[in-house]
């Protein structure tokens, strides 16, 4: 069986998954206003999702549907007490360009910088554990794409993609490079070290991870 033909087979097995974890998981909503409200809710599927449902109570049958564009964020804890941070967000692909529509991302990792990744859609599995999932059946995505926003920034940048073993890495190695140099300046060593290749397109959220250790007790941070 070729490396192609596995890859499909591995979409098709978590999407059957995908189709049987919709669990209502423990969670809040924080409303645009800052209001909050606590219940059990779905994850957003898509990152277009339009939509999050909510009930009181996991047992009652009744949900209420609460529109995405009313929504800041949703946090869920599965069963096995991992937190997961969905934040609705615009995203660009660099400084000056229009921003897309706001969408559903994933946190990865938070701090100075919150790093955010997406793909196809959103999964749960029977304990409400969320993985990111790539269908080339209903996207072109062939990696796992990564926004960086800085602070309290009203935009999440495109840093970088980590992809499937198919897909050839050098374009990802290099669109992490420039990215590195536009938005990690402030860390000159890092973006020396990622220019030297100790660090690869694998490696975004180490990366960020010792970024955001560094800028932690730096000053207030600029605006792109």
């Amino acid at each position: 069986m070729n490396l192609l033909k596995l890859y499909f087979l591995f979409v098709l097995l978590l999407t059957a998954n995908f189709v049987l974890g919709k669990v209502y998981l423990k969670g809040s909503i924080t409303y645009l206003n800052g209001d909050i409200k606590t219940g059990y809710l779905l994850i957003p599927e898509m990152p277009k999702q339009k939509i999050i449902k909510f009930k009181l109570s996991r047992n009652i049958s009744k949900e209420e549907k609460i529109q995405s564009e009313d929504i800041k964020s949703v946090s869920v804890e599965s069963e096995d007490g991992n937190s997961y941070v969905f934040e609705r967000i615009p995203t660009a692909k660099k400084p000056g360009k229009k921003p897309n529509r706001p969408c559903w991302l994933l946190v990865s990792t938070s701090g100075y910088s919150t790093l955010y990744i997406t793909a196809s859609y959103y999964q749960t599995d029977k304990k409400g554990n969320v993985s990111v999932v790539i269908d080339t059946r209903i996207s072109f995505d062939l990696g796992f794409k990564y926004f960086l926003r800085k602070g309290n920034q009203d935009i999440a940048y495109r840093f970088g993609t980590t992809h499937l073993s198919i897909v050839p890495s050098y374009s990802f190695n290099k669109e992490l490079i420039k990215n590195s140099e536009l938005f990690l300046s402030d860390y000159p060593e890092l973006v020396e070290r990622i220019k030297n290749k100790e660090f690869k397109h694998v490696d975004i959220k180490a990366i960020i991870q010792i970024y955001n250790d560094y800028m932690k007790d730096s000053k207030p941070i600029q605006h792109l």
